[in-house]
């Protein structure tokens, strides 16, 4: 009965408009592929700058490494500002700079920025892209009044 009643409604209701549904369908579909294929471009473009970025931060990790180096592998210079001498050489639109600040007798605190060289602006400097700290000691100075308890493990 039910089967019956759904056909005659089918048949009277439907009857002669399957073209404008397939229109309607073919519409849809094109619209849903459109949409796809745009979005295609804004991934790529995110998958650049991604990139980018991440090329950016393995430079400045390694100039910043550098330059740490040099600082570390020279003598001690006591002092705030720049003791070590120049900084390196921008490389690739990079620029390091660094700065040695005198924490105590004998520590110095040395900080290591890595910028783009094409945005420094001396009245508005930029974000670093990466910014390392880490210590420098005056390996000639004595320390007395120290001692290291040795330990030993029990039996």
């Amino acid at each position: 009965m039910w089967k019956l009643g759904f056909r005659r409604l089918k048949n009277t209701v439907f009857a002669g408009k399957s073209r404008g549904a397939t229109l309607i369908e073919v519409t849809i579909a094109v619209v849903v592929l459109g949409l796809l294929l745009a979005s295609i471009p804004a991934a790529i473009v995110v998958s650049i700058n991604t990139q980018h970025r991440q090329y950016e931060t393995r430079v400045a990790e390694s100039l910043s490494r550098s330059q740490l180096e040099y600082i570390k592998a020279r003598d001690y210079v006591a002092g705030s500002g720049f003791p070590y001498g120049p900084r390196l050489d921008p490389i690739d639109n990079f620029v390091v700079t660094y700065w040695a600040e005198e924490l105590q007798q004998g520590v110095q605190l040395i900080t290591v920025s890595v910028y783009r060289s094409e945005v420094l602006d001396p009245e508005r400097p930029p974000p670093a892209i990466l910014e390392t700290t880490n210590y420098k000691v005056d390996s000639s100075l004595e320390i007395s009044g120290y001692e290291i308890p040795i330990t030993t493990p029990g039996p």
